[in-house]
């Protein structure tokens, strides 16, 4: 099983902020959810992992 299949296989809810950081970005094929994007003149997109309510300890999924 390789490292990205063991943490979309991990309870979301017992994940580390980072796991869950990871795990939000492998669910998106590491693109940004707004425009699609993962790529930028052949360069990968660093991306940042936001809260929709601003609130930063709401890590639930659909806050992500």
């Amino acid at each position: 099983m390789t490292h990205k299949e063991k943490i979309l296989n991990e309870d979301y809810n017992k994940l580390s902020f980072e796991r869950l950081r990871l795990r939000v970005l492998f669910e998106q094929d590491e693109k940004c959810n707004n425009c699609g994007l993962g790529e930028w003149l052949s360069q990968k997109i660093v991306l940042e992992l936001e809260q929709i309510d601003g609130n930063h300890f709401n890590n639930k999924r659909d806050n992500l």
